[in-house]
């Protein structure tokens, strides 16, 4: 039977981390590891072949994903290591499902070694539009990359294999960064540093062979200038966000176009917003629902807990399990509240739980989770914090999910 997806973990003396790929990707994928004649050798590997730097590698790499009647090919360098990745299985299932997709990669972190700032991860809850993707990690078609293999013997270092592939791919379909899945590439070990220059000249050569449309190079550009501008590309596919405690109107930090609210009021009736009491009461949606929850000026007036019923409800606890039941798949939760030790935490008479720089974190984030002793069963990863001029905490965090989201659910 065909494979939908072939994952190639390419190598050169990083034998540890090339099995350690392996083995976090073949319970899913089929994978095989293709090594590059490693000194010593590398007898785990499953295809060795001459060491013919990078285009040595891709071409074997695209070779066994034809040869297997792969519909798509991961590839893979062995020096990526995996920061944020328990969301991978989900975020490339729905990658290969998306009839437009033709190119995805996981983001980058901030520090790692990249050529395009498009792909570096940004606090954005799925997949966004990007212009250039790194060729050390990505998810391509194979039909698209029958069109340029195998690279050409003269450009023996393999520059510009990465903007062919994404050019190529702009022109026919979606070329997408997924900042739930973060990957780290470090820099180039001494030993395996080349002629940039030469380099440089070759793969410029090699992609001015090519033909591309205006409107595909006007895209790209477009998009990088975006993301060195520090901006957020646009998502893939349309978002939606909840604000909690949302007042009048609801508040749209992600500029979703798609805001919702939850209020113990709605004076003017608005569709938008649905009323709950959050202290005591489930947030009255589906599971899954939301890329993005805000809660501005909200948390500190959530009593930590109260007895109801002669049973003792343990309440903001509750609510952050709501709040990850809610969000999709690495959806983010983003708090803006006041805290200790600034003096705004405590003078407000209605400010009944009191946030430091460490509750989320220690208590509600990777690794530590301590309010699972209180009966938290979410699961979030921390991925900013920042403390405001006036006293007031920023926190964002990313629900790490699975599993797709389930359509039912219960008050």
């Amino acid at each position: 039977m065909p494979a939908q997806l072939l994952v190639c973990v390419t190598n050169y003396e990083f034998n540890a981390n090339a099995l350690a790929l392996k083995r976090f990707f073949e319970p899913i994928f089929e994978t095989i590891i293709i090594d590059a004649s490693t000194p010593g050798g590398f007898a785990e590997a499953d295809i060795t072949i001459e060491n013919t730097y990078y285009p040595g590698l891709w071409n074997e790499s695209v070779s066994q994903a034809i040869q297997r009647d792969a519909e798509w090919l991961l590839f893979i360098a062995s020096d990526v290591q995996l920061i944020e990745a328990e969301m991978t299985q989900l975020c490339i299932q729905e990658a290969l499902v998306d009839p437009n997709l033709m190119l995805w990669t996981a983001s980058l972190a901030q520090n790692s070694r990249s050529s395009f700032k498009s792909t570096l991860n940004r606090a954005t809850a799925g997949m966004r539009h990007c212009g250039m993707v790194d060729g050390f990690c990505f998810m391509a078609r194979t039909s698209q990359l029958r069109g340029q293999h195998p690279i050409p013997s003269e450009n023996h270092f393999g520059y510009g294999v990465d903007a062919i592939t994404a050019l190529r791919a702009h022109e026919l379909g979606t070329v997408a960064v997924d900042d739930r899945v973060t990957i780290y590439h470090p820099a180039r070990k001494l030993e395996h540093q080349i002629n940039t220059d030469e380099a440089s000249a070759l793969g410029t050569a090699y992609l001015n062979s090519f033909s591309f449309s205006d409107e595909a190079r006007i895209k790209v550009n477009q998009l990088e200038q975006i993301a060195a501008q520090d901006g957020n590309t646009p998502a893939v596919k349309p978002l939606n966000s909840l604000d909690l405690g949302c007042g009048s109107k609801p508040n749209d930090l992600f500029k979703t176009g798609h805001a919702f609210g939850i209020d113990v009021r709605n004076p003017e009736n608005r569709a938008e917003i649905k009323l709950s009491d959050l202290f005591i009461e489930p947030i009255p949606h589906q599971n899954g629902s939301f890329d993005y929850i805000t809660a501005f000026d909200f948390i500190e007036h959530v009593p930590r807990l109260v007895y109801l019923n002669r049973q003792c409800r343990f309440c903001f606890v509750e609510l952050m399990n709501e709040i990850h039941r809610v969000l999709k798949p690495g959806g983010i939760f983003a708090s803006l509240t006041t805290a200790f030790p600034h003096q705004e935490a405590f003078q407000d008479p209605t400010h009944v739980n009191i946030i430091t720089e460490r509750t989320f974190p220690k208590y509600f984030c990777k690794p530590h989770y301590l309010a699972a002793r209180y009966g938290f069963t979410g699961s979030f990863s921390l991925i900013h914090q920042s403390s405001k001029p006036d006293g007031k905490l920023l926190t964002l965090m990313r629900a790490i999910k699975t599993e797709a989201p389930g359509r039912n659910f219960s008050f």
